[in-house]
């Protein structure tokens, strides 16, 4: 008997709004994370963050769901475009 360990692999990730569980900043996936297909996500300082900006990422690593996801901005259904 075999068993596939991560079915998710080989899948497109899912384009989702995601928010750190820890300290509520959102999540952006950049660079290579854009086209990697990965479940877990890293709360980390983006080029975005400022001195001012309190939402400077936390260091939290986490897994939002089952599946491969991407994390953007807004989400863009094709009947929205």
């Amino acid at each position: 008997m075999s068993i596939e360990l991560e079915p998710w692999r080989g899948v497109a990730p899912v384009d989702v709004v995601i928010y750190c569980p820890k300290c509520g900043k959102q999540h952006l996936d950049q660079g290579e994370f854009l086209t990697r297909v990965h479940r877990k996500h890293l709360c980390e300082h983006t080029p975005e963050d400022s001195p001012e900006n309190p939402k400077t990422g936390c260091g939290h690593l986490w897994v939002p769901f089952e599946y491969a996801t991407r994390g953007v901005l807004e989400v863009i259904r094709p009947e929205d475009s």
